[in-house]
């Protein structure tokens, strides 16, 4: 009887749930019905406007839109269709960020990024650069802005995406593509993290610690040789400043001011890297008089994290009244950011040049005035209110400089106890940035003189360009208007605002920016680092970071080459690319091993399996390439060597454990570590106090005990991990993670929204773990494939290799 009562209540459980079961996988059925139908993924679509009529082609293999049509404003139109149709999300994100609306949509945890855009006001900034655009060109992005509003228009229901983050589009703007480009732009510049990370460092444990830890002359420490993208030997006399001597500018005395008015915990909320890590973008481009087919060679490396969807968005533009294009942009900007047309083929990295500055300002305890030139200024007020998913809205109040806009919050940091404001100065920040107009030149361009009169204009986006032509020139152009300072060195640390003496008067011109046109080597290596050389050439800029060892391994790897065959094709570029050889490790792995030799006794005191096995694994290490490859085993026991010996270092300095982590993972640079082994190795600094930590207190020969230490612990580390020495491959240790910002937070959608590979399934592990990259030519994150329709609803994310993608002609 009772059994009975109890399976009719099941029975009843059961039948309660079963309709709204069934009515939630209706709507989900009737979802994905709808946009399939509405998400065009192969063959040609054809769109008639006001503007004309247009072509979209998807290739079946990759759905890579090929855009034609009457006239380039119903192209324009068309490109905002196919980005709206690809990338609805992501236009919405991108809008969101550099507006400052992401607590919008993600929360309190997105506030602090929120105030820090919001200081920037990038919004009022670009609607006065509105008007430095040309008739014709806004035109074109008004085209581009109705494509992507008519698309959204016809859409009868949001994309999963949006629904599930609860994220509705709203119309675009020409303002919206501008803001969007403006942000990508100060993303490039990368100088003044260096500098804010180095002045805090310096406030808190002095300079000498700061300019170990974020160096910035040009010394390898005897690592490796040093190098800049522009040889010496290619400048022009008139272009080296005579007044200027290198080492004169680097010995004159420049003092960080007493408070920088930030600390690890403001960088920690920008999710701040200061660490020089070589794994930027590269380019290659070879003279066609060292080419194999008698043409310039050209190939790119566009390096940016891991995604889904991917940062970049693919296309081929024909224009009838222009250039055929080929490359990638992201979405909510129309322009090819990364490509080529038919006469000429560029790419961009970044360049660290000095074209931002931070001022340190004092502010009245009323929050209406600042400190300059011994009177008081009055500060532009402007208030803000931010809407927070959950919460009730907070408002914001935005300070702004005659240097700049404030990006610290004032209100926590401006009581007389605390430290002041600060302020930052950027040439994007002006209402005469001409860099968008300057894009369009560089898409339109048909000579080398077209492209480096584009490159010229680029006020705000400071980057290295290096590009061929089709007439047969090479060269590599940096871009970004510079402030002439009385020194180079006033760059290296936040700047006292008060004092007129370190405002900005001038610029130098575009012409005046370290360059290089048909280099006498034939070839430019422009990898991310040091562009200009140390003898003050064009002003001493771009000289305020070490060599990179990346464009060192590029050089040795083409002069290696050129020796044998006396010509480069295009295998070569692809052996070049595909290079993942760690110089940093080559350099340092045998002074490492010697020191553990010399010092053995430290460590083997028994005839236990560990210590076996420990000494089998050092007797084969030194056979090893330094090469980064997925299924070494020794690459994995150096990467986790690294670590360890990383994380043993500065723990006087950053007592607590999560600073000795954001310590170790965003600015223990290799050449820091680089300077120390190279003493050791000599029998200098053994017990030098970077190295003290709770474990070897006491102690005698420090540093001695952290590196082997470093090298037991990780050595127990891979055994607990892995067991058998047939599992040791450093692919395992480092997979490759395509995240989606939002969506792979939830439990529920993570195993569709975040995908997981081992690094020797898509890529070379061109790096350690603490960072990795995805090169752009060597993986294309596509929302298409072979199953494009449900990946495409799904919001499924596919990994391509470049050689199997349509490539770039030899121009």
């Amino acid at each position: 009887m009772l059994e009975n009562v109890f399976a009719k209540e099941r029975s009843k459980g059961r039948s309660k749930w079963m309709f709204p079961l069934f009515s939630i996988a209706f709507a989900c059925l009737l979802y994905f019905f709808l946009w399939l139908i509405y998400s065009p993924q192969s063959g040609t679509y054809k769109f008639k406007n006001i503007y004309g009529e247009a072509y979209i082609t998807y290739d079946g293999t990759y759905g890579i839109p090929y855009i034609s049509g009457t006239t380039n404003n119903a192209i324009a139109f068309a490109i905002g269709y196919s980005q709206a149709a690809d990338r609805l999300y992501d236009l919405s994100l991108h809008r969101a960020m550099a507006a400052g609306r992401l607590a919008e949509y993600f929360g309190k945890e997105a506030l602090d990024f929120d105030r820090y855009m919001r200081s920037l006001q990038l919004s009022k900034v670009t609607a006065r650069e509105l008007q430095l655009l040309s008739t014709q060109n806004m035109t074109f992005l008004q085209a581009y802005t109705d494509g992507i509003n008519e698309y959204a228009k016809r859409l009868l229901v949001q994309p999963i995406e949006l629904l599930l983050s609860g994220i509705s589009f709203e119309p675009w703007s020409i303002q919206d593509s501008l803001m969007i480009f403006k942000m990508f732009s100060f993303s490039l510049s990368e100088h003044w993290k260096l500098t804010a990370l180095r002045t805090v460092i310096a406030h808190k444990w002095g300079k000498q610690l700061a300019e170990r830890l974020v160096p910035f002359k040009d010394v390898t420490n005897g690592l490796f040789e040093s190098i800049a993208a522009i040889d010496p030997s290619d400048i022009p006399l008139n272009k080296i400043d005579l007044r200027l001597k290198y080492e004169q500018v680097r010995d004159t005395s420049f003092e960080p001011v007493a408070d920088p008015g930030i600390d690890f915990k403001f960088l920690k909320s920008l999710r701040f890297r200061g660490k020089i890590d070589w794994t930027g973008s590269s380019a290659w481009a070879v003279h066609k008089s060292k080419s194999a087919n008698g043409k310039t060679l050209f190939s790119a490396s566009i390096n940016g994290a891991h995604a889904i969807p991917s940062e970049l968005y693919i296309m081929s533009i024909k224009y009838p009244q222009g250039p055929n294009l080929m490359g990638a942009t992201m979405a909510g900007f129309p322009l090819i950011l990364f490509g080529r047309n038919e006469h000429v083929g560029w790419s961009m990295a970044t360049s660290f040049v000095e074209n931002i500055d931070l001022y340190s300002v004092k502010v009245t305890t009323d929050l209406r005035q600042y400190h300059y030139s011994g009177g008081w200024k009055n500060l532009e007020v402007s208030e803000e209110f931010i809407k927070v998913k959950g919460k009730k809205g907070v408002n914001y109040t935005v300070y702004r400089t005659h240097h700049g806009p404030i990006i610290t919050s004032i209100k926590r940091y401006t009581t007389p106890y605390h430290s002041p404001a600060l302020a930052i100065a950027w040439k994007g920040f002006s209402e005469t940035d001409r860099s968008v107009a300057g894009m369009f030149r560089l898409n339109w361009a048909r000579t080398t003189a077209d492209l480096t009169d584009a490159l010229k204009t680029f006020d705000g986006l400071a980057a290295t360009f290096t590009f061929s032509t089709e007439s047969g020139d090479i060269g590599l152009w940096t871009t970004g208007r510079i402030p002439v300072r009385k020194s180079i060195r006033d760059s290296l640390y936040i700047r006292n605002g008060q004092s007129p003496e370190n405002d900005w008067r001038e610029f130098y011109g575009g012409e005046d920016n370290p360059h290089v046109v048909n280099p006498r080597s034939g070839y430019i290596s422009g990898c991310s680092g040091r562009v200009n050389p140390l003898n003050e050439a064009f002003h001493g800029i771009a000289t305020t970071v070490p060599a990179s060892s990346q464009a060192l391994r590029s050089h040795k790897l083409i002069a290696s080459i050129l020796k044998r065959s006396k010509e480069l094709d295009r295998s070569h570029l692809e052996i070049i690319q595909n290079d993942v050889a760690d110089l940093f490790a080559e350099s340092i792995l045998g002074k490492l091993l010697a020191i553990v030799e010399k010092h053995k006794a430290f460590y083997y005191h028994s005839d236990s399996e560990e210590d076996k096995a420990m000494k089998r694994v050092l007797g084969v290490m030194p056979s090893w390439t330094s090469e980064m490859k997925s299924d070494s085993k020794y690459a994995l026991l150096y990467s986790m060597w690294h670590k360890e010996l990383s994380e043993m270092m500065l723990h006087k300095y950053f007592v607590d454990e999560g600073e000795q982590r954001f310590a170790a993972e965003n600015f223990f640079s290799d050449y820091f570590l680089g300077s120390l082994v190279n003493n050791w190795v000599e029998g200098k600094e053994l017990d030098s106090e970077y190295c003290e930590n709770s474990q070897n207190k006491g102690k005698q020969n420090k540093c001695v005990h952290n590196v082997v230490e470093a090298l037991v612990r990780a050595h127990k580390k891979i055994v607990e991990k892995y067991n058998s020495a047939r599992n040791w491959k450093w692919g395992y240790e480092n997979p490759v993670d395509f995240p989606h910002l939002h969506l792979s937070s939830c439990c529920l959608l993570k195993f569709l929204y975040h995908r997981r590979v081992l690094a020797s399934v898509l890529l070379p592990p061109y790096i350690r773990e603490i960072k990795i990259h995805c090169t752009c030519r060597k993986i294309i994150t596509c929302v298409r494939g072979k199953y494009s329709r449900l990946g495409r609803c799904l919001g499924w994310s596919r990994a391509w290799e470049a050689s199997k993608l349509p490539g770039l002609p030899a121009i």
